[in-house]
């Protein structure tokens, strides 16, 4: 064994180093976990991914592979580091430089197929990782399992899974009026205010993608406001929670049908008669009248566009609340004129409304 030769600055003279061999095992070792790290951070799908077509030989091994990967996200349970690392896993080959569209969309689509199973669980932790990660993918191949994301039976994973399914709006082409149909089943049976409140987002296509035939939007938004009108028929106080319901419905009305646009300003109609029956119940906050007086005036000018859009000029007057008067009576007694009138109109053509 050869020595290594040193210099000792202090006394100016070469000495011998006795421990070259512990030098050269560190270095190895050194090498040896480099070279292991560039292994693993080597994604064995980087070939598929850049594939121009998928074979289905290559989407047996991407399924593969995916089924491995979702089920170490599944034993993770509520460990947030595993979670985290089986996460990354997934998330990683989406972003292999050089990725086609086609391996992309097969890539996203065999994600779906696999996590469905986490996100309608009853595991929560695992099952918000699950819809995290398909909104990560934003890929509309995703959308099936999103739709059986808004079942869950946790609030936050529906609020989750509408949300993905709003920032997929400009994608969907084709697939909307399916997921339409699926987000106006989800959004009558929300119970929650905040994923009720997403739902309307998410079915409010025109808000967010540019000349939108809203004809589908308009029957998923009477679907829901339809059902939200007879919880407050039957005596439900929470009006405010369709204020962005009321707006999605006043953007898709003229593309309506003739049958949808009767439900939905039939609906509206409803909210604005309960939103007043709560603004003169004694029992409500003072402080809450001011907001309320907006809301209602909301909803009154909503269901007069609504009106015009169909061709009728309501003849009736306007609301006047005025939330410091002590006594309001006479508002309330003039407010009933008002909803009469609307009743009369909205009895009538074009929506005959009974």
């Amino acid at each position: 064994m050869l020595p290594a030769i040193g210099f000792t600055a202090e006394r100016g003279t070469t000495t011998i180093m006795t421990y070259p061999t512990r030098r050269f095992s560190l270095f190895t070792a050194l090498v040896l976990l480099a070279a292991t790290g560039r292994a693993a951070a080597q994604d064995p799908l980087v070939d598929q991914m850049k594939s121009p077509e998928i074979s289905a030989r290559q989407r047996a091994t991407m399924e593969a592979e995916v089924s491995l990967r979702v089920k170490r996200l599944k034993d993770a349970g509520t460990n947030a580091d595993l979670r985290d690392e089986a996460k990354s896993r997934i998330l990683r080959t989406a972003t292999v430089e050089g990725a086609t569209k086609a391996a992309l969309d097969v890539y996203a689509e065999i994600c779906a197929n696999e996590l469905t199973s986490l996100i309608t669980g009853d595991t929560f932790e695992t099952a918000s990782e699950g819809v995290l990660i398909l909104m990560e993918l934003d890929n509309p191949a995703t959308t099936d399992a999103l739709i059986e994301g808004l079942g869950s039976k946790h609030a936050g994973v529906r609020l989750m899974a509408a949300r993905a399914i709003q920032k997929l709006h400009a994608k969907l082409g084709n697939r909307s009026r399916a997921v339409l149909r699926a987000l106006g089943r989800a959004g009558a049976r929300e119970s929650d205010e905040f994923v009720l409140r997403v739902i309307y987002q998410a079915i409010d296509f025109k808000a967010d993608v540019r000349n939108f035939k809203a004809g589908d939007a308009a029957e998923a938004l009477a679907m829901v406001l339809e059902a939200r009108a007879a919880q407050l028929s039957g005596g439900s106080r929470d009006e405010t929670r369709d204020e962005v319901g009321v707006e999605a419905a006043a953007r898709c009305y003229e593309d309506a049908s003739a049958g949808d646009k009767a439900r939905l300003i039939g609906a509206v109609a409803i909210i604005l008669e309960s939103a007043l029956s709560r603004y003169f119940d004694p029992d409500t906050a003072p402080e809450f009248l001011a907001t309320l007086s907006r809301y209602i005036a909301r909803i009154e000018e909503v269901i007069v566009d609504m009106a015009k859009a169909s061709g009728v000029n309501l003849s009736c007057d306007r609301l006047k609340l005025n939330p410091r008067a002590t006594d309001k009576k006479k508002q309330q007694a003039d407010s009933e004129k008002v909803l009469d009138c609307i009743r009369r109109a909205l009895a009538g053509d074009p929506w005959k409304i009974g």
